[in-house]
Order: C-alpha cells, then structure tokens, then sequence
C-alpha cells in the first residue's frame, strides 16, 4: 500500500466515523424529544437523522468497496 493509500483510507475513515457520530447523535436526540413530546422538533429531528444515516450508509459503502479493492 503506497503513502496515497493510506490518506484515502484514512480520509475514508474519517468520514464514516462523522458519519456514525452524527447518526448517534440524532438518534439520541430524537429519543428524548420523544419523552417531551416536541413534535415539530421531532420532525425536524427525523429529516436530519434520515439524511445523517443516508450520509453513513454511503461512507460505508466507499470505505467498504475501497477496502475490497486493497484486497
């Protein structure tokens, strides 16, 4: 594996770790918006956390089809 390899597959890792965290932060968010029963903040909440899991699924897959292609 060459030094730019390595940068991508960092950079790649990166991404996905926002990603998750991102994720898990609305995820966590909505669950106790869901206790106060804020409904607009909890659909807000929700377009943000389908957009950040679409977000983390596509990071995936480029981490995952760029690591198969090292292989």
């Amino acid at each position: 594996m060459n030094e730019h390899d390595d940068v991508t597959h960092e950079e790649l890792l990166r991404i996905w770790s926002f990603r998750r965290e991102m994720f898990n932060h609305y995820s966590r968010a909505l669950g106790m918006l869901m206790l106060d029963g804020a409904w607009q903040q909890q659909r807000e909440l929700r377009a943000k956390l389908a957009h950040a899991e679409a977000a983390l699924r596509e990071a995936s897959e480029q981490l995952r089809f760029y690591e198969i292609t090292l292989s």
